[in-house]
C-alpha cells in the first residue's frame, strides 16, 4: 500500500477526531476472523479450479464506528479490510474492501469512500468510491452532487491497471428532489456523465445524461410514474475527430392496488444510441411488461404476466427479434390443508434471420402441505420446446421434483434439523429420438446442542446419463461442519468438502478436498 495513501487516511482521521465536537456517545463495534484453508486435488488435476495442494490463510476484519455529537451531528464510519494469499480469493496480499466516513446532520450528510447511489433507471445507478453530499434542509426538496470511481477495488486509484478489474470508470452527477402537491406528486431532475479510464479500455466513452422523473399518487390505489432521458455520447475521447451521439429513452408505468387485485404495467423504449453513467447495456428495445395478482374468494390466488419486447426498431442491424411470453399460476388450498398449484408459460422468439423461431410451452403443477413435524412437497413441470427453423432445437422434457424437510427438539435445547430431496428429468429430443436423464438426490442433517455446539452435514449425488454417451457423468459432493461458541464474542467453525467427478472417460475423473479452519471475533 503506497505510503501516501497512508498519510492520507491517517490526516483525515486526526482531522475528524480533533474537530470542535464534543462527544455525547460513542459506538464502536469489530468482526475479526481468520480462516486456514487446504485445498488439494486427486486425479486429473487440469480439470479442476482448485491448486492441486496448497495451504493458505484468510485474514478478515471490519471496523465500525457511529458516534454522537452535541448539535445533533453525527460522525460515523466503517473499514473493511483483507490479507490473504489465497488467489483463489483476492489477487491482492492485503487490500481495502470497504471504506467509508461521514457526517451527518439536520442540514443533510457528507459522505467520502464507498457508498452505492440510485438516481433513476436511465441516468445513474452506481456503487461508487468518492464523495456524496445530499443536502436535505427542507422536507421539500433535497439535492444530492456525487463523484467517484466506479471500480471494484481501491487498489485500482493507486495502480495503473489491476488484472482482476475489468472496467475503471470516473463518473459523477446531481439529482434534485421535489415534493409537491402535499407529497402526492414527486419530480426529479437528474444530471450524470461517465468518463472511461484510458488504461482500461482503448476507445474510451464519455457520457452525459439528463433525466426527468416522476411519481404521481392519484389516490390511495392509482399510482403513475415515468422518466423521460436523453444521452450524449462521445465515441472516443483521445481521438481529435471524435464524434457525439445522442438519443432518448422514455419509460411509463402505472401501479394499480385495488383490495383484491394489484396490477403493474410498464413500457420502456430506449433509442439506439442511448447509454447511462451505470453502464446501460439494453439499445434500441421496445418493452412492454403486465404483471397481475387477482385474490379470488376460497383462498385463490391468480398470478398473471404478459411480456412484450422487440430489438432494432430502427432497422440498423441485420437481425432484428421479436419475443412474447404470457404465463399465468393459480394458487388453491384442498382438503386435509393441503395447497397445490398449477401454472402455465409460453415463450416465443421469432427472429428475421430465420434462424431463430423457437416456442416454449411449459405447465406446472405441485402439491405441498405443512405437516407441522416435517414440510412436503411434489412439484411436475412439462416443456415443451418447437422449432420452425432448426428441427434438432426441439425436445420434450419432464422434470419430478419430491422432498421432505423439518425441525424439532429432541430434548431440552436439543434441536435436530433435516432435509432430503429428489429431482429427475428426462428431456427428449424429437430429430434424434433419444433422450438425456439427470438425476439428483440431496440430504442434510443438523444438530445444535445447548452448549453452542452445532453439527451439519450434507450429502448430494449428481448421475447424469446423457444420449451421447461419452459426456455421461457421476458427481457426489459431501460436506461436514462443526462449529462452537467458544466464548461469547468467539467462535470457532471446522469444515471439509469433497466432490468427487466421475466421467465415462476414466482419464478426466478427478476429485476436489476442501478444509477450513476459521476464528470468528467480536469486541
Amino acid at each position: 500500500m503506497p505510503r501516501r495513501f497512508i498519510i492520507y487516511i491517517i490526516f483525515i482521521v486526526a482531522c475528524l477526531l480533533a474537530a470542535p465536537f464534543s462527544i455525547a456517545e460513542a459506538e464502536v463495534s469489530s468482526v475479526q476472523s481468520f480462516s486456514w484453508n487446504y485445498y488439494s486435488v486427486e486425479g486429473n488435476e487440469n480439470n479442476s479450479f482448485y491448486p492441486s495442494d496448497e495451504s493458505d490463510y484468510l485474514y478478515e476484519g471490519n471496523f465500525h464506528y457511529n458516534n454522537i455529537f452535541k448539535g445533533d451531528n453525527e460522525f460515523f464510519g466503517n473499514i473493511a479490510y483483507r490479507s490473504t494469499d489465497d488467489k483463489l480469493i483476492d489477487s491482492q496480499s492485503v487490500s481495502l474492501e470497504n471504506m467509508y466516513l461521514g457526517i451527518k446532520s439536520k442540514a443533510g450528510e457528507f459522505l467520502t469512500g464507498d457508498f452505492y447511489s440510485s438516481f433513476s433507471e436511465y441516468s445513474l445507478s452506481n456503487a461508487l468510491k468518492g464523495l456524496r453530499l445530499t443536502l436535505d434542509a427542507e422536507k421539500q426538496s433535497r439535492l444530492i452532487i456525487l463523484a467517484g470511481f466506479d471500480t471494484a477495488k481501491w487498489e485500482d486509484l493507486w495502480e495503473e491497471r489491476c488484472d482482476d478489474s475489468l472496467n475503471r470508470r470516473l463518473v459523477w452527477g446531481t439529482r434534485l428532489e421535489n415534493n409537491l402537491l402535499s407529497n402526492k406528486l414527486a419530480l426529479n431532475f437528474n444530471y450524470a456523465g461517465a468518463r472511461d479510464d484510458s488504461a482500461y479500455v482503448t476507445t474510451p466513452l464519455m457520457t452525459n445524461i439528463f433525466s426527468l422523473d416522476g411519481k404521481y399518487n392519484v389516490n390511495s390505489f392509482l399510482v403513475f410514474s415515468s422518466e423521460l432521458a436523453q444521452s450524449f455520447v462521445d465515441q472516443n475521447i483521445d481521438q481529435d475527430d471524435n464524434n457525439s451521439k445522442g438519443d432518448r429513452a422514455i419509460k411509463l408505468a402505472c401501479d394499480l392496488n385495488l383490495k383484491d387485485y394489484n396490477l403493474t404495467s410498464k413500457y420502456s423504449r430506449v433509442g439506439t444510441n442511448f447509454a447511462s453513467a451505470s453502464g446501460f447495456v439494453a439499445s434500441d428495445l421496445e418493452a412492454i411488461t403486465l404483471d397481475g395478482i387477482w385474490y379470488l374468494p376460497s383462498k385463490l390466488r391468480l398470478t398473471h404476466y404478459l411480456h412484450m419486447d422487440e430489438d432494432n426498431l430502427s432497422k440498423t442491424k441485420s437481425t432484428t427479434t421479436e419475443q412474447l411470453n404470457p404465463g399465468a399460476r393459480l394458487d388453491f388450498s384442498l382438503f386435509k390443508d393441503f395447497s397445490a398449484f398449477i401454472s402455465t408459460d409460453f415463450r416465443k422468439r421469432v427472429s428475421t434471420d430465420k434462424n431463430t423461431d423457437d416456442k416454449t410451452y411449459s405447465y406446472s403443477t405441485g402439491l405441498t402441505r405443512d405437516f407441522e413435524a416435517f414440510y412436503s412437497y411434489l412439484n411436475y413441470t412439462k416443456t415443451i420446446v418447437t422449432s420452425d427453423a432448426i428441427s434438432s432445437r426441439e425436445r420434450n422434457s419432464d422434470t419430478y421434483s419430491v422432498g421432505l424437510d423439518g425441525s424439532f427438539d429432541l430434548e431440552k435445547d436439543l434441536r435436530l434439523a433435516w432435509n432430503i430431496s429428489e429431482n429427475l428429468s428426462y428431456e427428449k429430443y424429437k430429430e434424434a429420438a433419444s433422450s438425456d436423464f439427470t438425476s439428483s438426490t440431496n440430504t442434510g442433517i443438523a444438530l445444535r446442542f445447548p452448549s453452542s455446539l452445532s453439527l451439519e452435514a450434507r450429502a448430494s449425488f449428481f448421475d447424469n446419463n446423457f444420449y451421447l454417451n461419452d459426456t455421461d457423468s457421476n458427481n457426489t459432493q459431501y460436506y461436514f461442519m462443526v462449529s462452537r461458541q467458544l466464548k461469547k464474542d468467539l467462535s470457532f467453525n471446522l469444515s471439509y468438502e469433497r466432490r468427487d467427478y466421475n466421467f465415462a472417460s476414466n482419464e478426466n475423473n478427478y476429485a476436489e478436498n476442501i478444509t477450513r479452519a476459521s476464528f470468528y471475533c467480536k469486541f
